[in-house]
């Protein structure tokens, strides 16, 4: 540190210099500058007349280094052509290892967290002098991208590197960001007198794989109206501001892993901070046989328009392959979740970014939105729901050409969606049709025109609040002399009960309802109007394989010798009752998905999942819809002369578990799956089906299933005996081989 006066003999200015100084008193009083009174010399030339450097470049350097500090009171003297009096005292920090302030900044975190530069590609927003590019490039940067609107600011020392590639006097907001190549792994931004909020969604769509470290500085975010003592934003503001650009990221997708303040503050005192992180995808939501997640979380805006994208590609390229010249017509339905609107809006802006047609299907249940994909000339069709999962989530549902997606196609989808680079320019979305009354009288009208009975039927339906309610009276009220629906009015917050019919206690009122006014029967739908449960004039349930094989009763009689599908699940009764009257059974995996798959790949005329899913390829489209599966249940019933109670009492009865869930992690699910099979092996009585899990079967028609889950780290167990003694044994042997304690519930 050293002082120096200036030239005491200076003469002063005229009056005119007077009047200006008056200003900038005034002004650096506000700011706390030193008094301008004196010799109204610029800082870059006191600096050399007072020898602290030998040329004004010299000196120009180090003020915008940051490293000319006002004594006593440490503030920055950033500003080379600013007026200082001739009794200044400066302290000049030592040469720093980096071209300015924000690469020590910069390092400082670095020391904390070991972030790889090497070799990699930088982009620097904002990098005025140079310091993090400085920072970067001294641990191995193979090059940077410098974006700054400032002109000559950026050091010699960086401007002379050939690594770095220079974009002065360019917004951020209007640079074609495509020319940077190789786009960059790593995203630096460090502004002024701009908020991030303006730019960063733009850099986050065009760079989805980098990660982004933001300096984040309260004063330039926290707003005009939050008070700033000389400059300097309070903590309590400070925070806050932070909370929200936090919460403002993670609307766009961004998930921050770090969040640190800055070990230097800012040049006025501000106290900074870094926020760290990269775009993400959530790949929990791409699952086995949809696309599911919370709304608000996990199928963000962004998210869902990559997804459209996505789509929009594949769409285009099964049309293509299928020699579709025209161009591909779309159709979205949606369910009625609060969230709904705002992912149409959003896949619909996805898909617009190519040459697709869009059909608004409306809000319906799911099949009708499979229906629409088969009779009314679509390529592909999109629902969006989450069936019977709380109202906060949502999810879709996905069908290109006769296709629905599942499995590695989903997974897929995610994959490229989580690459994807969304150009940052407007979309023009427009829905070429809308189809919801027309959709839904082609809908009623098929069904009607299939269906005549002899007599009509006295009912209790529950919806369950679920989109089934926006159809059911319609289609079913020309076949009831009387029908009571109860909780018809669509809220996809069920605020009754889950509208999940695999659920005892969900059909605890629709039991009660048909006993009290004396019905024949009760029918109970999920939450998207594609599962169906049964309930009979006792209050008695039939579960999905019961229902499977009430059908089978009549596809039998027309189709003798037909093909019918259960899953692995399924009561060992099904396939017994199908081969007794001449039918073929096949045992297959669970997944509604898959069953619709195999059942095109060998004919079967129908199939069905213990969760309700029937699907129907016999004078159906092979999907699985519940408000159909109703009017073919009523006419089994009605052509057989059926009473539901009797009818059950001719198939063994046995006893059985619910579906027992078990936590366990994806390599616990593999090796317990192995261990049993491996145990059970070495027993000849006994047959083992590995299809999926594994299912073992026993001469006395006792049956177990250990299988893995697709969508959850759970394993499932289910166990059927002829009574609760051998069920009790099975149970107690499983326990032993698996080494864990089977809940009974």
């Amino acid at each position: 540190m050293r002082r120096r006066e200036a030239n005491q003999d200076r003469l002063p200015r005229p009056a005119l210099f007077g009047v200006r100084a008056v200003k900038c008193q005034v002004n650096n009083l506000a700011l706390n500058r030193p008094d301008p009174y004196g010799s109204g010399m610029r800082l870059d030339q006191w600096l050399v007349e007072n020898a602290f450097f030998d040329s004004r470049e010299k000196a120009r350097q180090e003020i915008l280094a940051g490293r000319v500090r006002q004594k006593p009171s440490g503030i920055v003297m950033d500003k080379p052509g600013q007026k200082v009096p001739k009794n200044l005292e400066v302290e000049i920090e030592a040469k720093a290892r980096f071209v300015s302030r924000a690469g020590d900044k910069l390092e400082g975190l670095l020391e904390n967290h070991p972030i790889e530069f090497r070799d990699r590609w930088v982009l620097d927003v904002g990098s005025s002098t140079g310091g993090f590019t400085d920072c970067v490039l001294q641990r191995g940067a193979a090059g940077v991208y410098d974006v700054d609107v400032g002109t000559h600011q950026l050091h010699e020392k960086i401007r002379n590197d050939s690594r770095v590639k220079i974009f002065e006097e360019t917004d951020i907001r209007e640079i074609d960001l495509s020319q940077l190549q190789p786009p960059p792994d790593y995203v630096l931004i460090d502004v002024a007198f701009i908020s991030i909020r303006l730019f960063i969604r733009k850099l986050l769509n065009q760079f989805p794989q980098a990660t982004f470290i933001i300096l984040f500085k309260p004063q330039f975010e926290s707003g005009r109206e939050i008070p700033k003592k000389k400059g300097i934003v309070a903590d309590e503001d400070r925070m806050e501001a932070q909370k929200e650009m936090l919460q403002f990221l993670e609307g766009l997708g961004f998930n921050a892993t770090i969040v640190e303040d800055s070990k230097l503050k800012g040049t006025k005192g501000n106290q900074e901070s870094f926020i760290v992180g990269q775009l993400q995808i959530p790949a929990h939501v791409f699952r086995t046989y949809d696309i599911r997640g919370h709304a608000e979380t996990d199928l963000k805006c962004d998210v869902i328009e990559r997804i459209g994208v996505v789509l929009a590609r594949k769409v285009i390229a099964d049309a293509q392959s299928r020699l579709i010249l025209r161009r591909p017509r779309v159709g979205i339905g949606r369910d009625a979740r609060l969230s709904s609107d705002r992912i149409l809006a959003t896949l619909a802006k996805g898909l617009s970014r190519y040459p697709v047609d869009l059909i608004n299907l409306g809000s319906l249940p799911t099949p009708v939105v499979y229906f629409a994909n088969h009779r009314l000339d679509l390529d592909a069709c999109f629902q969006i729901t989450a069936s019977h999962n709380p109202g906060e989530d949502n999810g879709l549902k996905m069908m290109i050409g006769q296709n629905t997606l599942f499995g590695e196609a989903i997974q897929g989808i995610g994959d490229e969606a989580a690459e994807l680079m969304l150009a940052d320019s407007p979309v023009d979305v427009k829905f070429v049709e809308n189809w919801n009354g027309e959709l839904k009288r082609e809908y009623l009208k098929f069904l009607h025109d299939q269906f005549t009975f002899k007599r009509k039927f006295k009912l209790v339906v529950d919806t369950g609040n679920g989109m089934a309610g926006a159809l059911v009276r319609e289609v079913l009220t020309p076949y009831c002399s009387e029908i009571e629906i109860l909780y018809e009015g669509i809220d996809c917050s069920f605020p009754h009960h889950p509208a999940d019919p695999t659920v005892a206690e969900n059909l605890k009122d629709l039991r009660n309802t048909v006993k009290e006014r004396g019905a024949e029967l009760g029918l109970a739908y999920d939450g998207d109007g594609d599962r169906v449960g049964l309930v009979s004039s006792s209050g008695r349930i039939f579960w999905g394989d019961e229902i499977l094989m009430l059908l089978a009763e009549k596809v039998l009689r027309d189709q003798p010798g037909a093909v019918i599908i259960g899953e692995v699940k399924c009561s060992e009764k099904l396939f017994q009752m199908i081969q007794s009257r001449g039918g073929k059974s096949e045992m297959y995996k669970t997944g509604h998905s898959l069953i619709k798959k195999r059942m095109k790949e060998v004919g079967a005329a129908i199939a069905g999942e213990m969760s309700g899913h029937l699907f129907f390829a016999d004078r159906y489209f092979g999907f699985d819809d519940a408000l159909y599966a109703s009017l073919r249940i009523l006419e089994v019933i009605d052509e057989f002369n059926i009473d539901l109670d009797r009818w059950i009492e001719q198939f063994p009865s046995g006893v059985s578990t619910p579906e027992i869930r078990m936590e366990c992690t994806r390599e616990e699910k593999a090796w317990l799956v192995n261990k049993v099979i491996e145990y059970f092996r070495q027993e000849p009585e006994v047959r083992i089906n590995s299809i999926d899990g594994v299912r073992v079967s026993f001469e006395d028609g006792a049956w177990l299933l250990v299988r893995a889950s697709n969508t959850q780290e759970v394993v499932v167990i289910r166990i059927e005996a002829p009574d609760q003694s051998r069920l009790d044994s099975l149970k107690s042997e499983l326990s032993k081989i698996i080494s864990k304690e089977i809940p009974y519930v």
